[in-house]
């Protein structure tokens, strides 16, 4: 590893005229006077990422043949992928008429879209254990990082996705690799995990449904991996990036889910986010989920309210896309009648008189014009309310 020391005005004055470097410095100089700034030498050592191997590849085409793509995995580049896109993007486009979220978001996340993931992700997580972060990416990075330390390692599966491991060595955490065994169905072997841990240990990651296997583990195989935890004091870092992305008769569980207070469980730290299951990875939209009831890992959270403060998650225009359909001051459909009336003077009749709470019904007989009216009042009610709703 190469040295470096902090370099003054004046050193690099005199490296200009021609002066020698002093030994131990971070340039290597020649007898031209030209110097060369050196890198991170632990990016050096980096093998090839996947996207420089099929950079790489891509350039190496049958001239004779189109190319068919079938190694990265974003079926938003197919057309069948892209109908019903509407109703996700109309939504961005008035937010970004609105002007309201043009400024830098909180650090963490805004509290409304916090409160939308935590409600997504059930399991009793709520906003405060959210932070949103720029793609499942920075969850990794930033999660890795808050629990890297001197000598530690974590336990990755392989063959698993590559960041984890670039991740490791660049925040000096090494990584220690489990196998996923094909013969038994792409699932792991506990005494394997019981052997490769030591006291500098500090977590498992498990990806599920996994990439690149495809494998979605069963109740009985997560429940396995937490006993195996719990018995070593590790968090499991569970990345479900492609939670609900499952075909057939497999049925994806969340780890968090297998979190209790009761018992020896241990805590569960989820990343996940928008890109796969909408098909929108350019969007770069993701969180970490701390699911701790034993308040195992509140030094882990600290560390990572820092990281989260040094680099901003992701856009705010995307976070608002999160949760458009909660209404400021409206807790039900009595409250939505009422506040309606109040407001825009339009008489709806609560969902609740005729045992449907939380609709309303609308009568139709009224002529045309007075209906556009209404309409036009009950849009004006809920933009107010929900742009409201927002800024809380």
């Amino acid at each position: 590893m190469a040295p470096t020391t902090q370099t003054s005005v004046h050193e690099i004055n005199g490296l200009q005229n021609g002066c020698p470097a002093k030994s131990g410095n971070h340039k290597s100089i020649n007898n031209g006077g030209h110097y060369e700034v050196l890198s991170n030498p632990l990016l050096m050592q980096q093998k090839g990422s996947l996207r420089s191997v099929v950079s790489d590849l891509t350039s190496r085409p049958n001239p004779d043949k189109s190319v068919i793509s079938l190694a990265l995995g974003d079926a938003s580049a197919f057309p069948c992928f892209r109908s019903g896109r509407d109703a996700l993007t109309k939504p961005v486009f008035d937010v970004i008429d609105s002007a309201l979220f043009d400024g830098y978001p909180p650090s963490f996340g805004y509290p409304f879209a916090r409160r939308a993931v935590a409600e997504y992700l059930g399991c009793g997580i709520k906003e405060g254990e959210i932070y949103l972060t720029s793609g499942a990416t920075q969850a990794i990075q930033v999660i890795l990082s808050a629990l890297a330390g001197p000598g530690r390692n974590v336990l990755l599966p392989r063959p698993g996705f590559p960041v984890y491991a670039s991740t490791c060595y660049l925040a000096r955490i090494e990584p220690q690799f489990y196998d996923l065994l094909p013969s038994s169905n792409w699932e792991l072997n506990p005494s394997q995990i019981m052997s490769l841990a030591d006291s500098k240990t500090v977590a498992i990651m498990v990806t599920n449904p996994n990439n690149p296997c495809g494998v979605v583990f069963p109740r009985s195989h997560l429940l396995q991996i937490m006993e195996v935890a719990g018995k070593l004091h590790l968090p499991v870092i569970a990345d479900e990036i492609y939670g609900h992305m499952t075909f057939g008769e497999a049925k994806f569980v969340p780890m968090a889910s297998l979190a209790s207070a009761a018992g020896s469980t241990p805590p569960v730290i989820t990343i996940g986010g928008l890109s796969k299951r909408w098909m929108v990875p350019g969007w770069r939209m993701g969180w970490l989920a701390f699911s701790d009831p034993h308040g195992n890992i509140r030094q882990v959270m600290t560390a990572v309210d820092m990281l989260m403060n040094l680099a901003l998650g992701p856009d705010s225009i995307v976070q608002v896309e999160v949760q458009t359909t909660i209404l400021a001051g409206i807790n039900d459909d009595m409250d939505f009648a009422r506040e309606l009336m109040e407001e825009e003077s339009v008489l709806v009749l609560p969902g609740s008189v005729i045992g449907l709470k939380n609709w309303v019904r609308i009568f139709f007989g009224a002529p045309v014009n007075m209906l556009n009216e209404a309409f036009d009042r009950v849009h004006s009610f809920c933009e107010r309310r929900r742009l409201a709703q927002m800024l809380v």
